[in-house]
């Protein structure tokens, strides 16, 4: 097991690291020093749930009813622990900002299924991993649930106290989060799905107390995507990388059991595993 509960905590290097921009994804990200062990997990899910009301299934890549209540807006935000006078001032700040809110509802809305179907997915030949059904078990141990949104939405906002808009450019990356400052800076968050599993690389910084390491020398996606020397990968499985990619599988899941016919979504999400698959060294 790799997180703080699992007794790893010991890394207190500089940590800058970065992630690809593709249909709307903006990963990232460990952008200052200080590692330490976040607080006890807090029900946040519950109470923002029931505000908000997402529909059940939630499967629909686009905003769905009740997104637009402003109660809900209030909810999300305050869970974000949104600086709002940062996302104040010009059109991208509050395209970013009307974007990140959206891509919350996401995870608090989509189905992720339990631990335990969780654990039925979980091959060490793929993208759900041992190791990612291991830290389910450490959030589930903490928050008394064993329902994965609820997990993931909960983990994401205990461990993020502030969110900011960040004018200038992270190197490769759309989003970094601030070890020291709990403190998510975000810069783009285009497409509401594919950024809710930028939050979810955040929340597993967080959550981990884990940076990313320099991507070896020859380390290209595709033309115009080299990764060579940049602090963006993750040594094996169960770290960032590992957890977002069996997030990335769950959903990809609910999708495909909901709407079989629903190919778009599902193709969109099973490319950016693909992606999350990129940036971890371990076979």
């Amino acid at each position: 097991m790799s997180s703080w509960r699992s007794a790893r905590g010991t890394n207190t290097s500089q940590a800058t690291s970065g992630a690809v921009v593709a249909l709307g994804l903006a990963s990232g990200i460990g952008l200052v020093t200080g590692c330490k062990a976040p607080p006890p997990l807090v029900d946040h899910w519950t109470a923002t749930h029931a505000i908000c009301q997402p529909p059940d299934p939630f499967v629909s890549p686009y905003r769905a009813e009740g997104f637009d209540e402003e109660a809900c807006h209030e909810a999300i935000a305050a869970d974000l622990g949104l600086d709002e006078a940062s996302f104040e001032g010009n059109a991208e700040a509050e395209a970013t900002r009307s974007n990140l809110l959206e891509a919350a509802y996401q995870l608090l809305g989509r189905p992720l299924g339990s631990v335990e179907e969780a654990r039925a997915y979980a091959d060490d030949a793929h993208w759900v991993r041992t190791s990612f059904v291991d830290e389910l078990d450490l959030m589930a141990e903490e928050l008394g649930t064993d329902d994965v949104r609820a997990l993931i939405y909960s983990t994401l906002a205990t461990v993020v106290a502030t969110t900011r808009y960040w004018s200038e450019p992270i190197d490769h990356a759309g989003a970094g989060y601030s070890f020291r400052r709990d403190e998510l800076a975000v810069t783009v968050c285009e497409a509401p799905p594919y950024c809710s599993f930028s939050l979810v690389h955040e929340a597993a910084h967080g959550w981990l107390g884990a940076s990313h390491v320099a991507c070896p020398e020859g380390h290209v996606l595709e033309e115009g995507w080299d990764y060579s020397g940049v602090v963006a990968c993750d040594e094996d499985w169960s770290t960032v990388w590992g957890l977002q990619a069996g997030v990335i599988v769950l959903a990809y899941q609910s999708v495909v059991e909901a709407e079989p016919e629903n190919q778009t979504t599902a193709r969109h999400i099973e490319y950016i595993g693909r992606i999350a698959e990129f940036f971890i060294l371990e076979d």
